[in-house]
């Protein structure tokens, strides 16, 4: 909780005040801290080319069927480079088999199967 006003809220909503913490703001300087891949190292080991366009999809756990098909509709191109990145949610429960058969499309195609 990030301080009185939020506890006041949370209590007045039905919780036991005992229930409710107030913690502070969520530190956030772990993810500032983090050090950004680098493009390039990034291009050689998807063995891209720097040249063509990239996608990157990054897929949430709902509407497979939508995903399923933009995910085809870009894999048949060509001239883009497809990253597809599922939710840990899908990778956690194994629901990879679509992404598995286009990445079937080509070298153009890559699939990021880990957190």
């Amino acid at each position: 909780m990030f301080g009185k006003y939020e506890k006041d809220w949370y209590v007045d909503k039905g919780c036991q005040p005992e229930q409710v913490e107030i913690t502070g703001h969520p530190r956030f300087d772990l993810v500032k801290e983090r050090t950004p891949l680098q493009q390039d190292l990034i291009f050689r080991k998807l063995n891209f080319s720097p040249a063509k366009k990239t996608v990157l999809v990054a897929t949430q756990p709902f509407s497979e069927a939508f995903y399923s098909d933009v995910l085809k509709t870009i894999a048949k191109r060509k001239d883009i480079q497809l990253i597809m990145k599922p939710h840990p949610w899908e990778i956690a429960r194994n629901r990879l088999n679509d992404y598995v058969s286009i990445e079937r499309a080509g070298n153009h195609v890559k699939l990021i199967k880990r957190n």
